[in-house]
């Protein structure tokens, strides 16, 4: 979703699809980007969840995770029931902290512990 040509293909991810609709894109990477898209994501045990997910890149912020310090773009999304905050990497192409709330779930945290092939 934050690469600089987002389409309506499918994706396929660890335990899901996703499905994402929509033209918009955080690309090129600056503070104050919008985009919003329509994510359908099919699980492998037959579930579907569908959602509109709103993302806005709102600072930039030095991040020191276990595989190194990088400057990152600060992207906060929104679905209504899920909020996640990632910090976009320019130098690896990729994001290396995500952060999710959700009413479900509470509070989840992930980073890179090994760069990207």
């Amino acid at each position: 979703i934050y690469g600089p040509h987002l389409r309506s293909d499918g994706c396929v991810l660890s335990a899901y699809s996703a499905e994402v609709a929509g033209d918009g894109s955080l690309f090129p990477m600056q503070v104050g980007s919008e985009a919003v898209w329509d994510v359908t994501m099919n699980f492998d045990d037959g579930r579907t969840d569908a959602y509109r997910l709103r993302c806005e890149v709102t600072g930039t912020a030095e991040v020191t995770v276990p595989v190194g310090t990088f400057d990152t773009f600060i992207i906060k999304c929104d679905t209504g029931s899920r909020r996640f905050e990632r910090y976009y990497a320019p130098a690896l192409g990729t994001h290396v902290l995500h952060r999710r709330t959700s009413r479900r779930d509470g509070f989840l945290e992930a980073v890179m512990v090994r760069p990207p092939s």
